[in-house]
């Protein structure tokens, strides 16, 4: 593996301390908005990451992601495995980021999930599960009418948590509100021929 190209890691070190003069100037001197880590990974999801820790988040993140917006770099640019931006904010459970990214256009169908046949509303809500309820270990069950689609059992998701106390799902309802769907939902044609081929 390659290590990591100095102009990138001298960008996301001032990214982390929130330095928006010396961002500014790298940009202004050339610096690539497109530029990768040794990974593979872009620049923007980098730094979101970096200033996303959970239990470390920096409060000037949104200053940060808000000016590399601004200055042209593109929430939709992914990694080898379609992961990007939206990836970063999503496992963070950062709703304004993932806000931000949005209304700078980011496109949260094209992301990729964990794993085949999902989407990145898919692991959103798996993550959710596992880190607010104990991979699923709900203290009630929903009923049938809460089953009915993937809205009606987000609104009893959010009422349990309201209900219990626990972390509520904003996230997954601006994802929703945005456009975000789940990998069934998205190949709804291609699996009615699947089943009517069987």
């Amino acid at each position: 593996m390659n290590k990591p190209d100095e102009a990138f890691k001298t960008f996301v070190d001032a990214a982390w301390r929130g330095d928006l003069a010396v961002i500014r100037a790298l940009v202004a001197a050339g610096f690539d908005r497109s530029a990768t880590n040794q990974y593979g990974e872009p620049v923007l999801s980098e730094v979101i990451s970096e200033l996303s820790v959970v239990g470390e988040m920096q409060p000037h993140r949104y200053d940060v992601v808000r000016t590399l917006l601004e200055l042209g770099f593109d929430p939709n640019q992914l990694d080898d495995e379609d992961m990007g931006p939206m990836t970063e904010a999503m496992l963070a459970m950062d709703t304004e980021m993932l806000r931000m990214l949005l209304d700078a256009g980011a496109r949260p169908n094209e992301t990729a999930g964990f794993g085949a046949n999902s989407t990145l509303y898919d692991w959103a809500v798996d993550d959710y599960v596992y880190e607010v309820w104990d991979i699923n270990k709900f203290p009630d069950e929903p009923t049938e009418n809460d089953l009915a689609n993937e809205d009606d059992w987000l609104t009893w998701l959010d009422k349990m948590a309201v209900a219990y106390e626990r972390r509520r799902p904003d996230h997954l309802l601006l994802l929703r509100e945005r456009g975000a769907r789940c990998w069934s939902e998205l190949h709804k044609n291609t699996i009615k021929n699947e089943e009517m081929h069987e």
